[in-house]
């Protein structure tokens, strides 16, 4: 039996994402004013909408209770705005009544700000 580019057999139906072994939300995420950021999104495969919200200035969460598991949640977001002042990541926040995954923008005096995201590239990995 031939094997496809991925190593699975020719005849079995499996895609590229379920080979990856992971699940992935990819998106450019925009910010402004007290609004929640507004995602473009790339590519979705985690079987569920996320909605971002705005929480305080500076943090932007996504509420989707038990969606990212402990020690199986990654996120990769690298950004700054034009000065330099650092894009920071949470990630998954289990605070004893829910599950949320939260993202953090800050100045260069480490205060949290709004406004620094902007076509800001984030992708979340949900690993089985």
């Amino acid at each position: 039996m031939s094997q496809n580019i991925w190593g699975f057999p020719s005849n079995q139906s499996t895609t590229f994402n379920e080979a990856l072994g992971y699940k992935k939300y990819v998106a450019l995420l925009t910010q402004t004013g007290t609004d929640a950021p507004v995602a473009t999104v790339l590519e979705n495969t985690l079987g569920f909408d996320v909605v971002w919200q705005y929480y305080n200035p500076g943090y932007y969460i996504i509420d989707n209770p038990n969606n990212f598991p402990v020690n199986k949640t990654v996120c990769f977001l690298t950004a700054s705005d034009w000065n330099g002042a650092p894009i920071i990541v949470s990630n998954r926040i289990d605070d004893g009544i829910d599950n949320i995954f939260q993202i953090g923008t800050i100045d260069t005096t480490f205060t949290p700000v709004d406004d620094k995201l902007l076509n800001t590239p984030i992708e979340i990995r949900v690993y089985p």
